[in-house]
């Protein structure tokens, strides 16, 4: 994979031993979710038909999707509604030479693109479930604030995504959604709103279970984004009686589960959904704090990426591409 630089944490946003974020932070790469979601893309499409077809990266970051795709299509177009992810994005295609391969707009989701069409849609936007509270942005980063169930900009995303696709698309996400014990909100939105539409939809879940308590993430959240790294950009009473509202509301509603999968969707002959369990989990929570890029060890992310056959080893530097396929 080309190289791609973005910074989440820095000795120059630090104050009184913390870090500090701000609401336009660009979300950093990390192993359990850039680099896999990445490693998942490349059994989607045929390289020769690719070099043909126009792609699209929604909620692009700093655009470590967008360079894999510009090896494999003939256009890519990038976007973010962070105006400094996309000049991190437009940094890192020059750094690669992508210059006049990669598109970078900024936009609200598909706001600024004009209804172009695209063969292939990828999306790994912020899905996080946290308290609903007005101007949601002066308590948390843009990158991951998805409202109080994780799925505020999913459910745009999907309202949206057909009147960009041609005829043979493919689209595929990274849901990361509340649930009950059945299933999550993403499949039962899209069970109720296009089970009317002939498509594929196949939901590969990224823990043997599918789902994750709910429960089992408050004592890491509270130690990593509250206790040493503030998720929040401030805490004060307003908040602090959102997150009680949140809390009822997520009981009233049942609630209980996280589910993390990639959703693809496809053109077919009728409206059906496949389930796809893995043998392993690999997105539980201590994947979603412990091992995140900012508190791993460089020996702990060289160590995970060779394991997972994700990179060639460098020389002496964290300088890290894909393995090609033979």
């Amino acid at each position: 994979m080309p190289k791609s630089w973005s910074f989440l944490f820095s000795i120059r946003k630090k104050k009184n031993g913390i870090y500090i974020r701000q609401s336009n932070d660009v979300w950093p790469m990390y192993p359990f979710e850039t680099l896999a979601f990445i490693h998942s893309l490349e059994s989607d499409f045929d390289d020769v038909q690719s070099k043909n077809r126009t792609t699209l990266d929604l909620a692009s970051g700093a655009g470590a999707i967008s360079l894999f795709m510009a090896e494999k299509f003939k256009k890519v177009f990038s976007t973010d509604i962070n105006n400094k992810a996309i000049n991190y994005a437009s940094f890192n295609a020059i750094l690669n030479n992508f210059e006049d391969k990669i598109v970078n707009i900024e936009s609200d989701i598909f706001d600024n693109l004009q209804k172009q069409k695209f063969d292939y849609i990828v999306w790994n936007g912020p899905t996080g479930a946290f308290p609903d509270i007005e101007n949601p942005y002066e308590y948390y980063p843009q990158y991951i604030y998805g409202g109080e169930d994780g799925t505020k900009f999913t459910k745009k995303f999907l309202d949206d995504v057909f009147s960009y696709t041609t005829k043979n698309f493919q689209i595929k996400f990274l849901d990361c959604s509340l649930g009950n014990n059945k299933e999550c909100l993403t499949e039962t939105y899209i069970k109720n709103k296009f089970s009317n539409l002939p498509i594929k939809v196949k939901i590969e879940f990224l823990n043997k279970s599918g789902k994750q308590t709910l429960a089992s993430y408050e004592k890491i959240y509270l130690k990593y984004c509250i206790d040493e790294i503030p998720m929040n950009l401030k805490l004060d009473k307003k908040y602090i009686k959102a997150v009680g509202r949140w809390q009822e509301n997520l009981k009233k509603r049942k609630l209980n589960y996280v589910y993390f999968s990639y959703i693809s969707i496809s053109p077919s002959d009728k409206f059906t959904i496949e389930h796809v369990y893995p043998k392993e989990s690999s997105f539980m929570p201590k994947h979603n704090f412990i091992f995140e890029w900012h508190y791993a060890s460089k020996k702990f992310i060289k160590n995970y990426l060779l394991k997972n056959k994700l990179i060639v080893p460098p020389h002496s530097r964290l300088n890290y591409k894909f393995l090609r396929k033979k």
